[in-house]
């Protein structure tokens, strides 16, 4: 989770008891670490495909697994649901959310080798296509785009 004290709008470092941000005036919240999610997700994806594992920690005798699997990354997204708007998130963790949602649609389409059934993913393409102008306001529209193609 991000720290309460850094602003989810304009990423200012606040003191932990403030509320609002001294610069912006954002409700100060926690939210889901989106980036080391997407980072997680990424790296274990492009590992697996390669047969090695995502190691955390040190591996020691008595531990027979230490590894993170794209499995186990993806245990992490109930966190993240529902996909919230920008007004809910501010500029910086909406586009995080972004990457997020788009690099799911990434590695589980096998970088577009594969079709995604939408029956599936109906809350993915909900939100990819409901964002599509505001990733063209916030000049980033590529990677959403290009799950959409």
């Amino acid at each position: 989770m991000t720290e309460k004290r850094n602003c989810n709008h304009c990423s200012t470092n606040n003191k932990l008891e403030r509320v609002r941000c001294k610069k912006c005036g954002w409700i100060l919240r926690s939210r889901p670490h989106y980036e080391h999610i997407t980072d997680a997700l990424v790296w274990s994806y492009v590992l697996g495909q390669v047969g090695i594992q995502l190691g955390i920690g040190e591996e020691t005798p008595e531990s027979s697994t230490f590894g993170v699997t794209m499995l186990d990354v993806l245990a992490l997204y109930p966190m993240v649901y529902p996909y919230l708007p920008l007004e809910n998130l501010g500029e910086h963790l909406f586009k995080q959310e972004c990457y997020l949602v788009t690099h799911l649609v990434f590695v589980l389409s096998h970088y577009g080798s594969t079709s995604l059934p939408r029956s599936l993913f109906h809350s993915e393409y909900k939100f990819l296509h409901r964002n599509v102008a505001t990733a063209v306001t916030l000049k980033d529209p590529g990677e959403l785009l290009d799950c959409l193609a």
